[in-house]
């Protein structure tokens, strides 16, 4: 699996879209990504929405503008993401990257500067059957609402897919039963 942008990747343009390559077909249809970018207590959430993208394993997740924080560069982003492949299993994980601001702006205060071979803190974007923790970046309450959001998320879509299962069995005895 590999994104565009690279997970820990420090980036010199705001990003429009979020790309996910995996080794799977993966339905859209099944598939949230969810994306807070911002440092602790000044992040942005929003649920991103997702298309196929050139290839059926391919996603690609549209960052809206109103998303995009205004007037600091190096600005962490945190995209979680929830796939369903086209068989059916469910594939978790997270990316962390910094981006600059909405307007451009290339100086951030906030930020401490790196030398090469310095690292900062980053989350391997390694699929996984269990929610990944948070990158050290954006521990906090950023980390709890983020993780309280995908937990909702997940649970919706969780409870929609029992739902249709059930509507599905219910049709099929009512169907046994009339011939």
């Amino acid at each position: 699996m590999r994104t565009d942008p690279k997970d820990g990747s420090r980036l010199d343009v705001t990003p429009t879209t979020v790309t996910l390559y995996f080794n799977d077909a993966i339905s859209p249809e099944l598939s949230t990504v969810l994306l807070s970018v911002g440092d602790k207590g000044d992040e942005r959430r929003s649920v991103l929405p997702v298309r196929q993208g050139r290839t059926p394993s391919t996603l690609t997740a549209t960052v809206p503008p109103e998303a995009l924080p205004e007037g600091r560069a190096g600005t962490v982003w945190l995209t979680t993401y929830r796939v369903t492949s086209r068989d059916g299993h469910a594939v978790e994980g997270s990316i962390a990257f910094r981006a600059p601001a909405a307007d451009g702006s290339d100086e951030d205060p906030a930020a401490a500067p790196t030398t090469p071979g310095q690292s900062s803190p980053t989350l391997s974007p390694q699929p996984s059957s269990s929610p990944q923790s948070v990158p050290e970046a954006v521990d906090g309450p950023t980390a709890t609402t983020s993780t309280t959001t995908s937990t909702l998320v997940i649970g919706g879509i969780t409870l929609l897919g029992v739902a249709t299962g059930c509507g599905w069995l219910i049709r099929a005895r009512r169907r046994s039963f009339d011939s």
